[in-house]
């Protein structure tokens, strides 16, 4: 959590800034990009779910997984307050997250790769991001 107030601050400053251009206002930017960060945590939910509990990542690899899932669902969750919903919305954007992840993948880990096709390239540039921050795979 420590790590999300200033990732906060560089988030606004980065996301309102095209925004505004775009004619977004801050919260809406901000709602956007709160949206974006449910999406990157229920994808290493479901990541950890098909192949940390299943057994398949151990050590550094799950320990990433679950500190990216960790890292983006408190972001979703800090933006989301940000733009004042509530905390009852902010887990029912997450909700809709993971269910329409998991209807992409037929509820089954076998067709993960529907998703790692889709959002790998988004949760691994975001991921990257917040690496390099801190110092959607």
């Amino acid at each position: 959590m420590r790590l999300v107030k200033p990732f906060l601050i560089l988030a606004t400053v980065l996301v309102a800034a095209p925004a505004l251009g775009a004619g977004l206002s801050k919260e809406e930017a901000l709602n956007a990009f709160s949206s974006e960060c449910a999406q990157c945590a229920a994808y290493f939910g479901l990541s950890h779910r098909c192949f940390v509990s299943s057994g398949q990542l151990q050590g550094d690899d799950k320990a990433s997984i679950v500190e990216s899932l960790k890292f983006f669902y408190e972001l979703q969750y800090a933006t989301g307050k940000a733009v004042g919903m509530s905390d009852k919305a902010i887990e029912g954007r997450f909700g809709l997250a993971l269910d329409s992840i998991n209807n992409d993948m037929d509820n089954d880990c076998v067709n993960i790769s529907v998703i790692k096709k889709s959002m790998g390239s988004s949760a691994k540039l975001s991921r990257k991001i917040r690496i390099s921050s801190s110092s959607c795979s």
